[in-house]
């Protein structure tokens, strides 16, 4: 069958590790959990704050781990959220390839 990216109920794909991929390096930018029930609703999801945020760099920044942007250059955090969105894009088109992401 090869590496098919098309997604079947149950299987996980190069697209799902990409997607994987990007939820983890949000929580490694932000110092949260991709999913936590104590804060409001509407903050629960990180994939969903965070694509809420990416509409300015300001409201990104807002949602940043503040000791990860004060340890590394803003344009290296800039450049890891924006990969990080990329890769959680709800169009799977949308997302990059692993080799890219390397």
């Amino acid at each position: 069958m090869g590496s098919s990216n098309k997604h079947q109920e149950g299987q996980l794909t190069t697209k799902s590790d990409v997607y994987s991929f990007g939820v983890v390096l949000l929580e490694l930018l932000t110092g949260r959990r991709s999913i936590d029930k104590s804060r409001p609703k509407s903050e629960q999801s990180l994939v969903h704050s965070a694509k809420a945020y990416s509409t300015s760099s300001q409201k990104l920044r807002s949602i940043l781990d503040p000791k990860l942007v004060s340890e590394y250059s803003v344009k290296g955090v800039r450049e890891g959220a924006s990969l990080a969105l990329q890769c959680v894009s709800s169009n799977p088109k949308d997302q990059p390839q692993m080799p890219v992401i390397v």
